[in-house]
């Protein structure tokens, strides 16, 4: 057990020192959907849509944990409550810090947070994503050993591990699969995507990156879909890419924000399919206001119906933390 979670938390640190960010940055995010469309930007969409995001600053750092400085916080995943805040959760810790795990926190705003007390999901389950499904139940996918696992949750405060595996690595044909997005499909069902993993002291040069999806009629059983969404193999887009985000466009369209790791310092980058399958153009996001590393995207809509991107980032004074931009649709 001790080195699993240390496996997980040198992956989370690693990508984006290794592909190019500064040392012992974070990775990976999240995805964050439901099926109330809390994070959807209503259709028509199309392949040149384009997005601008102002960063606002610091959201969630060492210091609102009160925890040492070097830990690593990344991979925020969020949903809207009925009483209109925004729950997000996101890892926390490293490896021999007690209650390291998954925490969470409630804004209004999406600039002043107030902490939840206690561990939401606690070590190994790493790469947090939820789904907040019709019920109201909110299910966080995650890594488990040689795959991704689950757990459910009735109040979005306490977790139950779900039994069983939702898609090994082996056969989503990753060396180490990555967290998972989740979506609603139009006709029933659900699509997720996920990428892989970086890998403790394996150079980006050595792996193979692609994003991938799967369909689910429950989000239990998942069936790995044929083809690359963006990566190598890829009909279009083969450059790489990690840490996909699925915003639900409506309609069966989607946009992909995910970790572009052939730039440096690693940069957020964004696609569009009608289809949600077949991603022909990408753009980088360009965060106004921030020139470090970023991964892990998460775009939420506020009460407001206003939009807020939180992305994990990395700095000199900060270490390892989460920060919040503003977020919206290019008219």
């Amino acid at each position: 057990m001790v080195r699993l979670v240390l496996y997980f938390l040198v992956a989370a640190a690693f990508c984006l020192a290794s592909c190019g960010g500064s040392s012992g940055a974070a990775v990976d995010t999240a995805s964050d959907s439901g099926s109330d469309s809390d994070t959807l930007i209503q259709p028509p969409c199309s392949e040149s849509d384009q997005f601008v995001a102002a960063d606002m600053g610091a959201l969630i750092t060492y210091e609102l944990l009160d925890m040492p400085s070097d830990v690593v916080i990344a991979d925020q995943t969020s949903y809207r409550t009925d009483e209109g805040e925004v729950r997000l959760y996101f890892w926390a810790g490293k490896m021999g810090l007690e209650n390291t795990g998954a925490y969470s926190v409630v804004t209004v705003d999406g600039i002043t947070v107030s902490l939840e007390e206690g561990l939401r999901v606690p070590s190994p389950y790493g790469h947090p994503k939820l789904f907040r499904l019709d019920t109201g139940e909110i299910r966080i996918f995650h890594l488990i050993p040689e795959g991704l696992g689950s757990h459910i949750s009735e109040d979005g405060l306490h977790f139950t591990s779900e039994e069983g595996m939702r898609i090994s690595s082996d056969d989503a044909g990753l060396e180490r699969i990555g967290g998972m997005s989740v979506v609603a499909l139009p006709a029933g069902g659900y699509r997720g995507y996920f990428s892989n993993l970086g890998i403790p002291g394996v150079s980006p040069a050595d792996t193979v990156d692609q994003i991938k999806s799967a369909t689910s009629p429950d989000q239990l059983n998942w069936q790995i879909d044929g083809g690359v969404r963006i990566g190598q193999d890829a009909p279009h887009l083969t450059g790489r890419g990690r840490q996909p985000f699925a915003l639900d466009r409506g309609e069966g369209c989607i946009t992909l924000f995910y970790q572009h790791i052939d730039t440096q310092p690693t940069k957020l980058y964004y696609a569009t399919a009608s289809d949600g399958l077949v991603f022909g153009q990408e753009y980088a996001l360009g965060i106004e206001g921030w020139d470090g590393p970023e991964a892990g995207a998460n775009i939420q809509q506020l009460g407001d119906d206003s939009y807020r991107l939180f992305y994990d980032a990395q700095s000199a004074e900060l270490g390892n933390h989460i920060r919040v931009a503003t977020f919206q649709l290019v008219p």
